[in-house]
């Protein structure tokens, strides 16, 4: 089967969509929903969709608590060429837009992230799900590779731990504080898409470099 990269992309942009309206609808039921619940339906309805092009590994509690210090590990791309992302995931608290675990166990769940994606050569990350309204500007949609994207799709944000650890040593809490060093997970997608004559994996890692290029610009 033939990978369709903007089949891929707009998977990614479909479930940042669906994170956005389930957060929403969990206010206003005064339900909620958890990190592990958005996580989970992500994760099988990607899978599900493109499992040819990404394997996917979830770790149970006990090994994000205690080896891995991430929710999942994502492989991406084709035979011969792979990306391999670890992901520890959060999500925003629509109520009072913040998040108050980025330094949970005092730092540990990111010592164990790091450590774990060093010894196994992995690229970490965190992935912020959060409600976008439509009063809400992110930050970095001032970053000239991201001002054309629309705002919705920060539903689902990637940020690299060197920002994680900024935040934390600035004690920033807030969506408005943490989206400033948040990409869009379609981001990635959506330049692998618009450039289809390199490999996925190599497409992919291409855009991350680019933006976190943008972003040291922007902080120097």
């Amino acid at each position: 089967m033939k990978l369709s990269l903007r089949d891929l992309y707009a998977t990614f942009q479909e479930r940042a969509v669906w994170t956005n309206s389930i957060i929403k609808d969990g206010l206003s039921s005064r339900l909620g929903i958890l990190e592990e619940s958005i996580t989970d339906i992500n994760l099988i309805t990607i899978a599900g969709k493109h499992n040819d092009f990404i394997l996917t590994k979830k770790f149970s509690r006990r090994e994000e608590g205690s080896q891995s210090g991430a929710d999942w590990l994502w492989c991406i791309g084709e035979p011969g060429t792979w990306l391999s992302l670890l992901v520890q995931a959060k999500v925003v608290n629509p109520a009072t837009s913040t998040c108050n675990f980025f330094n949970y166990r005092s730092g540990e769940q990111r010592r164990l992230l790091l450590n774990f994606a060093r010894h196994y050569r992995l690229f970490p990350l965190y992935c912020l799900y959060s409600r976008i309204t439509d009063e809400f500007y992110p930050p970095s949609k001032s970053l000239p590779s991201l001002s054309n994207v629309d705002s919705l799709e920060w539903a689902c944000s990637l940020v690299i731990p060197k920002f994680i650890r900024k935040l934390v040593e600035q004690k920033h809490k807030k969506q408005i504080d943490l989206l400033k060093y948040g990409i869009p997970w379609t981001y990635p997608f959506y330049m692998a898409a618009t450039n289809s004559d390199q490999k996925l994996a190599h497409s992919l890692a291409e855009a991350m470099k680019k933006i976190r290029t943008e972003f040291e610009s922007v902080d120097s």
